[in-house]
């Protein structure tokens, strides 16, 4: 079955509840022109990101390292692509 790696492990082997990427084309196409207006949003994503993320760095690192964190995160200019979504 095409679909997106993973999904089978993900909905249990019920793949029926996928949508195509055909079917998403138009929620790209709206991502990508409004990526570059969502400033705050994805600021604000950042540092949600960073402040999850970092904790568990420094949870689960080696002991023969100092310290585990972002220098700089950034979701960039380009907006994310979405292959298929759960119906």
């Amino acid at each position: 079955m095409g679909g997106l790696p993973g999904t089978m492990h993900v909905i249990g082997g019920n793949a029926q509840g996928i949508m195509k990427l055909g079917e998403v084309k138009w929620l790209n196409k709206e991502l990508s022109k409004l990526w570059p207006l969502v400033t705050e949003i994805r600021e604000a994503a950042e540092l949600v990101i960073k402040e999850s993320v970092e904790p568990l760095l420094e949870e689960y690192r080696p002991s023969e390292i100092t310290s585990l964190k972002f220098s700089k995160l950034s979701l960039g200019d380009v907006a994310p692509k979405i292959e298929g979504m759960l119906e």
